[in-house]
């Protein structure tokens, strides 16, 4: 998870915004480094469309379906998602249709399974990064 937020923190400092970060766009290589991939979506922060809604379903932020537009908060939000689907095999608000999932993304719904074994401090985490 260190290698992920020093990635974004380095695009953040060279006001980039990655707009797609979901756990198919990390590798990790044989000398375990991390690096971050398919930047299709990447945008310079001074370039931004608020009314644009771009990445992938199950990693946008609320803001980004209200169409305010991508920020350092919404990335922030998508690692969220990304250390719940680490921990749990599958994003947060993950449900049977594309409305259903956004209706969760912008309600804040979603749960931890009963089954798992995650710690306070990582559920702690998940929320604050999803909140």
């Amino acid at each position: 998870m260190v290698g992920i937020l020093s990635a974004v923190r380095y695009l953040l400092e060279k006001n980039i915004l990655h707009r797609d970060l979901k756990p198919g766009n990390i590798l990790i290589g044989s000398d375990e480094q991390v690096k971050l991939a398919d930047f299709g979506l990447a945008i310079l922060m001074q370039d931004l469309n608020p009314m644009s809604v771009s990445g992938t379903p199950n990693y946008l932020a609320p803001e980004i379906l209200m169409k305010r537009g991508h920020s350092e908060f919404s990335e922030v939000w998508s690692i969220g998602c990304m250390l719940y689907c680490m921990l749990i095999g599958k994003p947060p608000f993950e449900s049977e249709s594309l409305e259903e999932t956004y209706a969760r993304i912008q309600t804040g719904q979603y749960s931890f399974p009963t089954s798992t074994k995650i710690s306070c401090e990582a559920r702690n985490l998940i929320e604050g990064f999803v909140s």
